[in-house]
């Protein structure tokens, strides 16, 4: 994942007389810095203790975790966390094909990420090891 920073910002309005006069390099990171954060983790093997899904790049705050499940588990769900502790509720993850969404138990404080927090998922239910599906996390930088 490519970050375009302040300092190559400035690179890229220095490049020539119509990048420095338009503030090219400078829209492109205020475009950047306002854009919505989107990533996937697909939950392909046994998940049944903590497994990293990602490591926040940047500040940012999640407002949604969907789970797109690929394989039918009954009672099967994921839980996302901060580390290790819960961010919502476990979102269930047993049917195949079906997207489901967080919707209770949502920890204000924990969906609040630093740069260098990692994101973990845990798979739970009585067949946990064989839960399969596709988290989506969706948020915002700060």
């Amino acid at each position: 994942m490519a970050i375009l920073t302040a300092a190559n910002a400035d690179k890229i309005n220095r490049q020539n007389p119509t990048n420095e006069e338009v503030q090219l390099g400078t829209s492109i990171y205020e475009t950047q810095a306002y854009a919505p954060v989107i990533i996937e983790y697909a939950v392909a093997a046994d998940a049944s203790s903590n497994v990293a899904a990602f490591t926040a790049p940047y500040a940012m705050r999640l407002t949604l975790v969907t789970a797109r499940c690929t394989a039918a588990i009954s009672n099967g769900a994921i839980q996302p966390k901060k580390g290790t502790t819960a961010m919502c509720t476990a979102i269930t993850c047993a049917v195949d094909k079906v997207q489901t969404s967080w919707s209770a138990g949502i920890e204000t404080a924990q969906v609040v990420l630093a740069a260098g927090d990692i994101v973990n998922v845990i798979a739970t239910g009585d067949t946990a090891a064989s839960v399969r599906g596709v988290l989506t996390f969706y948020g915002v930088r700060l």
